[in-house]
Order: structure tokens, then C-alpha cells, then sequence
């Protein structure tokens, strides 16, 4: 703990560490206002995330071919190698998850050797977000 001033001049003790996790009413509210903003991409991200509790430099590395079948449909489950492990991880995709992935390639326009994940300025080719 680290106490702290407030502006009355009384200390006032401040936890820290690790925060609480999340609770599924907080997760909905991201989702709602992420849809409700048609911010595809975060939501995806959001969702991916979440479902595979990969470390972010997995998740933004992430490929449509990695996700997506030979049909164009999104796998409810793949193989992702983890760059710090170098180990391959079977990872699960909700029905949810699969939904926004599919939403994010059509709107982009995606191939499938793209990154899944590219920065809002780009044309969604090129570079992943870093």
C-alpha cells in the first residue's frame, strides 16, 4: 500500500497490484458500446482477447489463413504458435467471437495472408498494429 495526500491534507491509503478481473456485466457493456460505435476492429480485438487470453503481441500478430478455412468460414478452434514460447496453443473462439472476426474481414476486405488486426488508418492490408 502507498498512502497518499488528498487535497484536505489527510493521508489516504492506495492499493496496489492487480486489479480485480473483469465481471461479465463490465465485458457486455464493452461489447454494446463497441458495436453500437461499429468499431469492428476493437471489438474483434476485444473478443479474440478474450477467448484465447493470448498476450497481446500473439493476438495482434494473428493472420486471417490462422482463423479462417479454406471456405471462408472462422474456426471455432485453431492452432496459434506464441512468440515468447515458441510453443503452438489450441485456442477456442465463442460463436460471439467468430461473429465479430467475420464481421472485421468483410468490412475490411481481408485476404487471407493479412494481418487480422491492422491499424484504423490503413486499408486493412499491410501491417499488423503494433
Amino acid at each position: 500500500m502507498v498512502a497518499k495526500k488528498t487535497e484536505s491534507g489527510l493521508k489516504q491509503k492506495q492499493i496496489r497490484g492487480q486489479m480485480a478481473p473483469f465481471d461479465r456485466e463490465s465485458l457486455d457493456l464493452v461489447r454494446a458500446t463497441l458495436r453500437s460505435k461499429r468499431h469492428w476492429r476493437d471489438l474483434a480485438i476485444h473478443n479474440t482477447g478474450i477467448d484465447t487470453m493470448l498476450r497481446a503481441s500473439d493476438l495482434l500478430r494473428l493472420r486471417v489463413l490462422a482463423l479462417v478455412d479454406h471456405e471462408g468460414r472462422v474456426t471455432p478452434q485453431a492452432t496459434v504458435r506464441q512468440k515468447k514460447t515458441g510453443r503452438p496453443v489450441i485456442v477456442n473462439l465463442s460463436e460471439r467471437t467468430r461473429e465479430s472476426i467475420l464481421t472485421l474481414i468483410a468490412q475490411k476486405g481481408k485476404y487471407r495472408d493479412d494481418y487480422l488486426f491492422t491499424p484504423l488508418d490503413s486499408d486493412g492490408h499491410g501491417r499488423h498494429i503494433s
